[in-house]
């Protein structure tokens, strides 16, 4: 696999975090930094930047560019990714939450990864700009396009 940013969007089952030199979510996954919860195919962290009370991000292991590289292979990947963060979020006793993934033109790090948001936001700002219907897409609806 090329180690070019531009051309490094997918890696295989069985790849781990590919090219922490380039990633920032590889590198997490190399160094364990900051991970509240981690198994064999995904890892939690609290966003940097929460536009919530909790704002967590749940992430593949595997080096995945964004949700437009996903293919019908990974329906496995991103049902574990829902569960973990459903459980979760009634670990911590969320009542409401919304689980999502960002699409093209706000996606902040090139590497997939799913929003766990706690409702209310603390940002109506940000929620207009960055969490509506054109920009943030339900994770159910990620998985169902894979089926």
């Amino acid at each position: 696999m090329s180690k070019n940013p531009s051309t490094s969007t997918y890696d295989h089952p069985g790849t781990i975090a590919s090219i922490p030199e380039l990633c920032i979510f590889c590198k997490i996954i190399t160094e364990k930094e900051g991970l509240i919860y981690e198994d064999e195919d995904v890892y939690v962290l609290n966003d940097k930047f929460p536009v919530s009370q909790v704002h967590l991000l749940v992430i593949p292991k595997r080096h995945i560019k964004n949700s437009y590289h996903l293919r019908n292979t990974d329906k496995d990947l991103v049902q574990k990714m829902i569960e973990v963060g459903s459980k979760i979020a009634r670990d911590m006793n969320l009542e409401n939450y919304r689980l999502g993934f960002h699409r093209a033109l706000v996606i902040s790090v090139p590497h997939l990864h799913m929003h766990v948001i706690s409702l209310p936001f603390t940002s109506i700002i940000k929620q207009k700009l960055l969490f509506n219907w054109f920009l943030f897409t339900d994770a159910q609806n990620i998985l169902n396009s894979l089926l």
